[in-house]
């Protein structure tokens, strides 16, 4: 389905690394190699994966938007609209999908395609309010998983027709990925995510403490809660048990997995993890509280959820599951089967294709 002779423009606040930025620029790819003209509006500012989009640089455009009010901000994006007349505009994350939506009264007529990548329901009531009044602007809204579009009908089910389910996708190697064994009875856990209260690693350093010296930790990530991760991991003794990696280009991500045994997701929302499908690819098994958003994506052969959230809860979990090695790897290379059969590129892009062809249609 290819998108010979036609328009899109793809608006996100900026391109900094993140999961939903990562998904952004590798759907700029499928659109430009189906055909599609791409256009790319960084509404904010730029970010570190500007240089992995393969479009040309002069259809890239910064709109320096100040806020959601910003009225400069919406004229430069109008005059960007008149020029380039796409026959698509395509937004992800609140503010985007706000500008996009409120565009759409005054810019030429276009196809209107909003992507909903995180649980809609902890919006502030200002994206809230949005979405009950300008919802209907959205030929198609994206949701990245059952739990998001549930969270969203809950508080604006006049949208329900509008709403289709589009899962993240992963690469998958042809082969499960071998693994890097140092110790034998070493396991090694690593989580992914923003040092910051949604990702909630605090309660993952805390259960490493109730784990047997032969567990370590690897969080990769940074965010406004480092230090005090740092000074959690020194209060309850595991500091040279936890290593504290930093942010890290998703280039440099395949080594991680490969050198770790399991992956803990405590997070305490999530829309559709990336780093869950990340793991299932690298063929090891994840770790996570039962949650909407993580709870679509984890199954008994694959990972364990946990009900309580706890140390002592999460801890029993890891070391009860994960102490043998072949169980590891047998939930690993049930991961890597399901990845391959669910998540892979081919799928979602065949489905993202589908959807923006039927939004076309529509108009």
């Amino acid at each position: 389905m290819t998108g010979e002779h036609r328009t899109v423009l793809l608006m996100i606040n900026a391109l900094t690394i993140g999961g939903g930025e990562r998904t952004f620029v590798s759907q700029v790819r499928t659109l430009s190699r189906a055909g599609w003209r791409v256009h790319v509006a960084l509404l904010f500012k730029t970010g570190e994966l500007r240089d992995e989009l393969i479009i040309p640089a002069d259809h890239v455009h910064v709109l320096s938007f100040r806020s959601v009010f910003d009225i400069g901000g919406y004229f430069r994006a109008r005059r960007l609209v008149r020029a380039i007349q796409p026959d698509v505009v395509y937004s992800t994350l609140n503010e985007a999908n706000a500008i996009a939506r409120v565009l759409s009264f005054v810019a030429p007529r276009y196809c209107l395609i909003t992507r909903e990548a995180n649980m809609a329901d902890v919006k502030p009531f200002f994206y809230k309010t949005l979405d009950v009044l300008t919802g209907f602007r959205s030929q198609a809204i994206i949701a990245v998983s059952g739990a998001v579009r549930d969270s969203l009908l809950s508080y604006a089910p006049h949208l329900a027709s509008r709403v289709r389910i589009l899962h993240n996708a992963v690469h998958v190697p042809l082969n499960p990925p071998e693994h890097v064994r140092q110790q034998d009875d070493a396991v090694r856990i690593l989580s992914v995510g923003s040092l910051d209260e949604k990702k909630d690693h605090e309660v993952l350093v805390r259960a490493l403490a109730q784990l047997p010296g032969n567990f370590s930790l690897t969080i990769v990530g940074k965010g406004v809660l480092g230090a005090r991760l740092a000074r959690v991991a020194a209060e309850v003794g595991v500091t040279r048990r936890v290593r504290f990696a930093g942010a890290m280009p998703p280039s440099n991500l395949a080594a991680l997995y490969a050198s770790h045994d399991i992956l803990a997701l405590p997070s305490r929302r999530e829309g559709c993890p990336n780093v869950v499908l990340e793991a299932y690819a690298a063929a090891i098994p994840v770790i996570a509280f039962d949650i909407p958003g993580i709870r679509e994506f984890v199954t008994e052969k694959t990972g364990i959820l946990v009900n309580e959230r706890s140390p002592k809860a999460l801890a029993r979990a890891i070391e009860s599951e994960f102490s043998e090695h072949v169980k590891i790897r047998e939930m690993g290379r049930a991961g890597y089967e399901l990845a391959k059969s669910a998540f892979a590129p081919d799928l979602h892009n065949r489905s993202l294709l589908q959807i923006i062809h039927s939004c076309c249609q529509a108009i």
